[in-house]
């Protein structure tokens, strides 16, 4: 949900931009267990059918997905079996919204968070995280299963790292307010990256 206000900054003007989101509950038609809430694996379950008829109700002209990185480390799954039922659930989600227009945003990476690494001796490098190989392998699932449901997948990492390299601070702002949400002010930063990357979607 951290990239509504730099989606309402880039398309705003044009859209009315609604937000629908469960915490701890990938887009994705998945079954996840989640250790701090148990009760939130079932509960999401039963929460995915809600999300896609509740898109479908809408009927927008445009959705936008995203899932933080997090929630495939949630699957308690690894390897092949992992990339398979994420591809799996992912494609699946995809095919049952009725939207013309789909695009899947990778997630900011997951990345030291500001009040562990600023401190009175820290030093710059101390703030920057490297890009894992789970967001990696999480992008190239969902790029090829939004590829296959005739969706447009964008790969978002240039706007948080410098190839592998994460850093906390991005021209002057803080790029995260804990370890994967985005700060309003770095969201609301993105509008022109945000907007350049939703109207090729718009205009199909």
């Amino acid at each position: 949900m951290s990239w509504i206000p730099g989606i309402v900054a880039a398309i705003g003007d044009e859209y009315e931009v609604r937000g629908i989101g469960f915490g701890n509950c990938p887009f994705g038609n998945i079954s996840v267990t989640v250790a701090l809430a148990p009760n939130d694996g079932p509960r999401c379950d039963v929460v995915h059918k809600t999300i896609y008829k509740s898109i479908s109700e809408i009927g927008p002209d445009l959705l936008i997905v995203s899932d933080v990185e997090a929630g495939i480390d949630r699957t308690g799954m690894v390897g092949e079996a992992v990339q398979t039922t994420w591809a799996t659930g992912y494609t699946d989600a995809l095919t049952r919204v009725t939207v013309e227009s789909v695009v899947v945003l990778s997630p900011p990476p997951v990345a030291v968070a500001p009040d562990v690494c600023a401190t009175p001796r820290s030093l710059p490098g101390d703030c920057v995280s490297e890009l894992r190989g789970g967001w990696k392998m999480k992008a190239r699932i969902e790029g090829a299963s939004a590829a296959q449901a005739g969706a447009k997948f964008v790969d978002t990492s240039e706007w948080f790292c410098s190839g592998d390299s994460c850093p906390m601070f991005a021209a002057g702002m803080i790029i995260r307010t804990d370890g994967m949400h985005l700060t309003a002010q770095y969201s609301t930063s993105l509008a022109p990256e945000l907007r350049a990357a939703l109207e090729p979607a718009d205009h199909e």
